[in-house]
């Protein structure tokens, strides 16, 4: 909110004006701009900036059979502003070490790094299928 402040009488510039008012002057404090100033040309306020949820993508690698659960994964960014540096990564798993295709592979712990990073949220978590070939 800025204040106001009157400088001389509403009434008499009013009438150096021309103009009607009524006796209390209402309509001459609401037109007669001259007679008022800033306080002050600075005004102060509050407001938040809200993190941006970003959406990560990830896409799994196959992989030839090697008896473990562990999986590599790429992790990539949608929404990330301008040229900020944000990068994702966590750890890949497929749901059983057993040959197949079209096997599950989940990425946990997924987490936000880079200059960038604390302007950011995850939005979302996704799982990608793929195969483990045999030997």
């Amino acid at each position: 909110m800025l204040s106001l402040r009157r400088h001389g009488d509403v009434r008499h510039a009013a009438r150096r004006h021309g103009q009607d008012r009524d006796g209390d002057g209402h309509r001459a404090e609401r037109r007669v701009g001259g007679n008022y100033t800033l306080a002050s040309s600075t005004a102060t306020t509050t407001a938040n900036i809200t993190a941006v949820p970003l959406t990560p993508t990830v896409t799994a690698l196959n992989k030839v059979y090697d008896g473990t659960t562990a999986a590599t994964a790429t992790c990539l960014l949608t929404g990330v502003v301008g040229t900020d540096v944000v990068t994702c990564a966590g750890t890949a798993t497929f749901d059983t070490a057993s040959v197949g295709t079209g096997k599950t592979v989940t990425v946990t712990g997924i987490t936000l790094s880079g200059a960038a990073a604390g302007n950011y949220t995850l939005a979302t978590r996704r799982r990608r299928r793929r195969r483990i070939s045999p030997r």
